[in-house]
């Protein structure tokens, strides 16, 4: 039982970090980037990095979404090494 509570966090905090991943994409295509969403999930690092560097020359601060993504996908993974060892 204990496994699958821990699977289930895991799956919920990877599908927020897509939707994070995805609304900075939206974001940099907003900003006339170029955008290849069949490539989309090969070029995760250039398009993250590229919005945390954008969002700082715009407002001096890196934008949410990044963290957001960096803090859901380690703590998706911490709950999925969670439910290995439980």
């Amino acid at each position: 039982m204990d496994k699958m509570i821990w699977i289930w966090i895991a799956v919920g905090l990877a599908l927020l970090a897509v939707a994070q991943y995805m609304a900075a994409l939206a974001w940099l295509a907003r900003r006339n980037e170029k955008i290849q969403f069949l490539l989309a999930r090969l070029w995760l690092p250039h398009y993250l990095n590229r919005y945390r560097d954008l969002s700082r020359q715009e407002t001096g601060r890196t934008g949410f979404l990044f963290y957001g993504f960096v803090v859901c996908i380690n703590l998706a993974l911490a709950a999925f090494l969670a439910s290995l060892l439980a």
